[in-house]
């Protein structure tokens, strides 16, 4: 008799895992607020953001340590060591700031925060001292500022109207959002 209950009790919980799969299969509809057309973005709004990246390193070149030579001793310069300068990879923190003037016209200011590690390798030493790699950690501060113009109307060669309102005009450049 302990094994028929056993079988009974195996089937109840497939039937109740059928019927729980069945119910999550059955279609249903939802809702959603509705939309309510308003004049966005209006003077005055505002728009902020923080973020982190990852700043990519850069070389900064190389250059010698050069002395000028005593008479007699030859007519180019005498070079004490070279240096090979760069900047490494680092993480950094932003944060930016924009304010509607109107509804086609805003201003952005954003700062950028980060310590990256400068390295310089110094090599071709005049007495023969070996090469060595001087580190230190410098703090980059960086802040910049735009105006941007929202074409909100515009439709160009058949197109939606308010589609340009995706670019971002820099003083740079220009950058799809």
């Amino acid at each position: 008799m302990i094994g028929a209950g056993v079988f009974c009790a195996a089937r109840s919980s497939l039937v109740a895992s059928f019927v729980a799969g069945a119910w999550c299969l059955a279609p249903a509809s939802a809702t959603a607020q509705g939309y309510l057309p308003q004049d966005i973005p209006r003077s005055g709004n505002l728009e902020i953001s923080v973020g982190v990246g990852w700043l990519p390193g850069s070389d900064l070149g190389t250059a010698s340590a050069d002395e000028t030579r005593n008479p007699g001793t030859g007519t180019g310069p005498f070079v004490l060591f070279q240096a090979d300068t760069r900047t490494e990879s680092a993480p950094g923190l932003q944060g930016r700031f924009g304010v509607y003037l109107s509804q086609s016209v805003s201003i952005e200011g954003a700062a950028l925060f980060s310590r990256p590690d400068l390295s310089t390798r110094l090599t071709g030493d005049a007495e023969s001292a070996p090469n060595l790699t001087a580190t230190d950690t410098l703090t980059r501060f960086v802040v910049d500022g735009s105006v941007l113009f929202h074409f909100t109307g515009a439709s160009f060669g058949g197109g939606t109207p308010g589609y340009m309102d995706r670019f971002r005009l820099h003083p740079f450049g220009a950058s799809l959002l």
